[in-house]
């Protein structure tokens, strides 16, 4: 079976589940009972404050994707190049640029809409430093404006890395498990060196400190995408894996490292241990089972409403936190599961009236080679 060709509809619903962890975890609905000790519901405050695992899903899923459609196919040419890069311009920001006009615009309109505050009270020059590392997409490197704009849109920084470095280490057949652990290694330098700079620079907060690097950034992160690229690089070379269980292994794991952080939040290093390396080989398992095994949980997840749900989940973790949200919020209901519900609708119209039809023109525009189809955020599945 060539897997680079192959759609695993499986994997585009569990999007969908990352971006609901992500959600949960910004409406935390057991936030009022967080300062009671030792109650069932303070421990579950505690596990849905963990959440924000998904997005270690999502850059796992980012490693797998690409590396499963890439593998073998990547030329270091200028038309390749240029083919490869507009294509990923396509999956990401035509609905990105749409959200971030929304919310520059209602929040220049109405400074209660900022509630991250990290925008409208900045004077011109860091107002204009803003916008601009909002529209280059990179705000995710500098710590006191990760949040300005599209508060959860730093995460496209960390992608963005992934995608126009990747290319380097894919391209070829040979040494590329060695490659790969030359690519972590030299990211988590460069990740190094930048913090050391940042921290004497302090400007913008660019490079913080090592919490920022290991949090938010590709280089302190690298480890996701690259498990993820381990794993697709055993199917591409048509690996047999004898053992039956991995999606159950898989949710297992994910379980028990979800109550393993409660304990040592991501921020220690004990969490970054946790969150940065250990949760993503769990992940791995997970994806393997869901690919290769015949679960109830796959049927779940390769349902036409998941599929659709996961296709739209980009739109929706943009939409999910911000000045729609609170519109939704402060107009229509503040029951954040009835929001929950009108994102996800909102969601699906703006895939399928804006984000699919934007990508389409500009692929055909640019003349896109078939072979790049496959997006690596959480967008859609890759196609056949």
């Amino acid at each position: 079976m060539n897997h680079s060709k192959k759609y695993f509809p499986a994997l585009t619903g569990i999007r969908a589940i990352a971006a609901y962890m992500v959600f949960v975890f910004h409406f935390n609905p057991f936030r009022s009972f967080a300062n009671e000790p030792d109650t069932i519901s303070s421990k579950l405050f505690s596990l849905c404050d963990e959440l924000h695992i998904g997005v270690t899903l999502f850059f796992v899923l980012s490693g797998f994707l690409i590396t499963l459609r890439y593998q073998g196919n990547v030329q270091l040419t200028r038309p390749w190049l240029t083919h490869y890069a507009l294509n990923r311009f396509s999956r990401i920001f035509p609905m990105y640029a749409i959200a971030l006009g929304i919310t520059l615009v209602v929040v220049g309109l109405r400074i209660d809409y900022d509630f991250i505050k990290q925008h409208i009270f900045f004077p011109p020059i860091n107002k204009f430093a803003s916008i601009f590392l909002n529209l280059t997409l990179l705000k995710g490197f500098f710590s006191n404006l990760k949040f300005a704009g599209i508060a959860q849109s730093w995460s496209l920084t960390a992608e963005e890395c992934f995608y126009f470095t990747v290319p380097f280490v894919l391209v070829g057949n040979s040494r590329l498990l060695r490659r790969t652990m030359l690519y972590v290694a030299a990211s988590l330098a460069i990740g190094l060196f930048l913090t050391g700079i940042g921290a004497s620079i302090n400007y913008y907060g660019f490079f913080a400190n090592l919490d920022f690097l290991f949090s938010y950034t590709f280089f302190g992160r690298c480890l996701e995408f690259a498990l993820g690229m381990l794993l697709a690089y055993s199917l591409n070379a048509k690996q047999r894996f004898y053992f039956k269980h991995f999606t159950l292994i898989g949710v297992i794991g994910i379980f028990i490292l979800l109550i393993a952080l409660t304990f040592y939040h991501k921020k220690t290093w004990q969490g970054v241990v946790l969150n940065n390396c250990i949760l993503p080989i769990a992940i791995c398992s997970l994806f393997l089972g869901l690919i290769q095994e015949h679960t109830y949980l796959r049927k779940i997840l390769e349902t036409k409403l998941f599929n659709l749900l996961g296709k739209s989940s980009y739109t929706f973790y943009l939409i999910h936190m911000g000045v729609i949200q609170l519109l939704i919020a402060r107009h229509i209901s503040q029951n954040k599961w009835v929001y929950f519900l009108l994102l996800n609708a909102l969601a699906i119209l703006l895939y399928k009236l804006v984000e699919e039809p934007c990508h389409k023109a500009l692929k055909k525009l640019g003349r896109l080679p078939d072979v790049s189809a496959s997006p690596a955020i959480p967008a859609h599945p890759t196609e056949q």
